[in-house]
């Protein structure tokens, strides 16, 4: 009988720590998948304990190619309808056509941060610098309507991009 007792027990305890086990990254995953359109951008620079420049583009400025699409098997696509920078928004127009910046990415979700790596191989005769960056991105608020995520950019030369710099990015999900 006591055996009994024992093995009921035994399995009560195991479903209890079963059902409060913590909730693996897909979770976040999940929740994450579809399509968030741009709607606010934030970019700040710092140098040393001051505040150099701030610039905020607003829901005008974007465009519905402005979006990063989340996808279940951990890719993301990432557009852009031009290159937003502290000077302003630029766009290129190739042969009389508004050229979007599409980018392809892995991605991977550990606590609130995301590890995006880029798939589109650029070759450096492209870009004209073989001078890279490393970003950081972290999720700061993600519910089934609005994703902020939070950026910095760190240059690995300072002709890339100036030291300090950081941008949140403000999206809402396509219904």
């Amino acid at each position: 009988m006591k055996t009994k007792y024992l093995l009921l027990i035994g399995t009560g305890v195991a479903l209890c720590l079963n059902a409060c086990k913590k909730n693996d990254d897909n979770s976040s995953n999940g929740q994450l998948v579809g399509k968030w359109y741009e709607n606010k951008l934030v970019l700040h620079e710092i140098t040393g304990t001051n505040t150099f420049r701030d610039t905020t583009f607003t829901s005008a400025d974007f465009t519905t190619d402005d979006y990063f699409q989340f996808n279940p098997n951990s890719t993301a696509v990432i557009s852009k309808s031009g290159t937003f920078s502290f000077s302003g928004k630029s766009t290129v127009e190739l042969a009389n056509r508004l050229y979007d910046f599409v980018t392809h990415y892995n991605y991977k979700i550990k606590d609130s941060l995301i590890t995006m790596t880029l798939t589109d191989l650029i070759p450096t005769a492209v870009t004209g610098s073989d001078n890279s960056i490393t970003r950081i991105e972290s999720i700061v608020q993600l519910d089934a309507n609005h994703l902020v995520m939070h950026i910095d950019i760190i240059p690995q030369s300072s002709t890339t991009y100036p030291p300090g710099l950081t941008a949140t990015a403000y999206f809402t999900k396509e219904k």
